[in-house]
């Protein structure tokens, strides 16, 4: 459903399988599956050594290194977030179910921002370098 790219790899959500995938620039190896078991993976987003998605269905926006292991949960409770960006400081996602775009810290220390409310059904979320 999504794509993200940066130097070490293609990474991409799987809404079928309910997985986060990736392959290596070029190709050459088969997809490695770095996160199974999600319920609706939609947006997904690269920042650093870090990956960051959506989880529609979940209602969840999570993160995990790009190296593996246990994804964690910055947000629960999200009504429908189908959008998802990162800058250097900050996750940003479009809750179309809600009606909301909202931010957080990369690091999940702090709860979500509410940063424009009364949306008609936002489908997509960009920033400007």
């Amino acid at each position: 459903v999504a794509v993200a790219v940066n130097s070490s790899g293609v990474y991409w959500a799987d809404k079928g399988s309910g997985t986060i995938d990736m392959v290596p620039p070029g190709g050459a190896a088969a997809p490695t599956v770095l996160a199974s078991g999600q319920d609706d993976p939609v947006a997904i987003a690269v920042e650093g050594s870090n990956l960051y998605w959506a989880d529609e269905t979940g209602g969840t926006i999570e993160k995990m290194p790009l190296a593996g292991g246990t994804p964690t949960v910055l947000a629960s409770g999200q009504d429908d977030p189908v959008a998802i960006a990162v800058d250097g400081t900050s996750v940003y996602w479009a809750d179309q179910g809600s009606g909301t775009i909202d931010k957080m810290p990369l690091d999940g220390a702090t709860a979500p921002t509410v940063l424009a409310t009364g949306q008609s059904s936002p489908m997509g979320i960009a920033l400007s370098p």
